[in-house]
Order: structure tokens, then sequence, then C-alpha cells
């Protein structure tokens, strides 16, 4: 039986959309990382806050809640903070997401040219202008439930006989 992947029907626009998702069992878990990394292949842009019109184009490889794993051609400035965006197809003209975040915690070269980068998701915080005010909370009537008295019948005495006991 081949099991279906929910991610993969979930929300298509194009027919060429596609996400690669491994199950959990399959997922990475090495070293330090709080969750297992869930393999992808996403295309993705990146750029920084202060140069938005430089944009480096990349391939998602893995992803987890907290961080993923992008592969460009060109290296990026470790411990810099960068806007990462996830994109629709190969030529990377339509937008997946909203750009979102993220903070380039490594750079590893790979023999082949590419460059491997561990980005960190910024979890921004959302402020509340003002004092909050809540609501005090009524205690509620639950409607009692009638009380049913249950009948049972003694069938012991017919099934032992009189005699028996």
């Amino acid at each position: 039986m081949v099991r279906k992947n929910l991610f993969m029907d979930a929300g298509r626009k194009h027919p060429d959309e596609h996400m690669v998702l491994t199950s959990d069992s399959r997922s990475l878990h090495r070293g330090r990382r709080r969750s297992a990394r869930t393999k992808v292949c996403r295309p993705c842009i990146m750029w920084f806050e202060d140069t938005p019109e430089e944009r480096v184009q990349g391939v998602m490889l893995d992803l987890n809640p907290y961080g993923m794993r992008i592969r460009t051609l060109q290296p990026l400035e470790q411990g810099a903070r960068a806007m990462l965006q996830m994109m629709r197809d190969d030529s990377f003209s339509d937008p997946l997401s909203p750009p979102i975040r993220v903070d380039v915690i490594r750079c590893e070269a790979m023999r082949n040219g590419f460059v491997d980068h561990g980005v960190k998701t910024v979890i921004e915080t959302i402020h509340q202008e003002g004092p909050v005010r809540v609501a005090p909370l009524s205690p509620s009537r639950v409607p009692r439930a009638p009380y049913h008295r249950m009948h049972t019948a003694d069938y012991t005495a017919r099934r032992m006989g009189k005699r028996r006991g």
C-alpha cells in the first residue's frame, strides 16, 4: 500500500508545484538539534535587509521549526541577519510564502562548488500597545443531570435453585 504524503496535495495552486518531504521516521536528527530535520527540495531567495537588490538564489535542502539548510553558489556572511523567501517555481519568479528573518549560523563549502548554509529562524515577538483588559468570567451554571436509577434483575436465585446454597 502506497501512503500518500499529506503535504504534497495541501493547498496546491499550480500543477507543477511540489515539495519533497519524508516521513518523520526518516528525518535527520543529529548533534544538538532540538527537533528532527525533514528533507525538502524548495527553491528560495535570500537577501540582506540593507541591500535588498542583491538577491542570492538557493535551494532549501532540509528544515525544522527552528532552522534550515540552504545550498547556494555563493557564500553568505556568517552571523549576518538575512531575509529568506521560499519560491514556488524553479525560475524564482513566483513567491510561495512571505519573507522571514533568519540568522546565518554556519557556512560550509562543498566539494562541487556549492556552499551549504545553516540558518536559524528568527521568531519575532508581537508587542501589544496599551494595557490589556481581561473580562471577568462569570461562573457558569451547568444544569444538573436528571437522576437515573438503574434496575438490575437478580437471576442468581433461579440458577442456583432453592436447595443450593
